[in-house]
């Protein structure tokens, strides 16, 4: 009997774990996706940078 309480006392502490580790993936798929998102407009603001600022320099080899 003693076991049998034991065993069920451990299966309840892992599925509380099991709940904890759920959320804290879904978390961070969360703030994944945020950084995903900065991530690709950060990039394309450089990209955009980066042509403005080759243009500019065109602009001043021509001169």
């Amino acid at each position: 009997m003693y076991l049998l309480h034991c065993s069920q006392k451990t299966l309840t502490q892992i599925e509380l774990v099991q709940s904890e580790i759920a959320g804290h993936v879904e978390n961070n798929k969360t703030l994944l996706q945020g950084v995903q998102q900065s991530f690709a407009m950060n990039l394309n603001e450089i990209n955009s940078t980066v042509v403005s600022l080759d243009s500019r320099i065109k602009a001043l080899k021509n001169k």
